[in-house]
């Protein structure tokens, strides 16, 4: 599998079905030993403070959070079919107590513009460098049914990541 660095502007991905069927791979931490990565299936593409960004949910619940917190960083992964299981774990398992590349036989590889690493498997890898963080809360929601996604009162955070590079497979490069 070929991959490449692809410019912002030749990136072909569909907003709106990005994050499915399973999800993709949010990866952050800079020391090899606190790396970790969790499925998500929410988030958003666009243009925020005139910056090509990305905004993913993640709850305070997770290992992933504090990962989120303590570095300036993520990377998004996106992986071929045969490592459904490992998206699969990666949305069920935490890392507290597990280490997921270990586990599902990934390996972390060196981004180019970030100190989160991306994933090596992955056909698609997008670089992000945090730019905002802003928690939700009930109050928050115009849309009361909303609240269905909040019943033990775990609401997200939301992060918004500036994309500074991505690298894929030709399929994910526009003409």
């Amino acid at each position: 599998m070929e991959k490449s660095r692809i410019e912002i502007e030749q990136l072909n991905l569909q907003p709106f079905t990005a994050f499915e069927p399973e999800g993709i791979l949010l990866v952050s931490g800079q020391d090899p030993c606190c790396v970790n990565f969790m499925t998500i299936a929410w988030g958003m593409f666009g243009v925020m403070w005139a910056k090509p960004s990305v905004m993913v949910m993640v709850r305070s619940t997770r290992c992933t959070w504090e990962l989120l917190k303590e570095n300036p960083d993520f990377t998004l992964n996106w992986l071929p079919e045969e490592w459904r299981d490992a998206v699969t774990l990666g949305g069920e398992e935490s890392g507290r107590f597990l280490d997921k590349f270990e586990a599902t036989g990934l390996h972390p590889a060196k981004a180019n513009a970030v100190l989160s690493p991306i994933i090596e498997e992955s056909v698609l890898s997008i670089e992000c460098k945090i730019s905002c963080r802003a928690e939700l809360s009930p109050e928050q929601f115009v849309d009361q049914s909303l609240l269905k996604y909040y019943t033990k009162d775990e609401y997200h955070d939301l992060f918004f990541g500036e994309i500074l590079g991505a690298t894929g497979i030709a399929s994910f490069r526009k003409g």
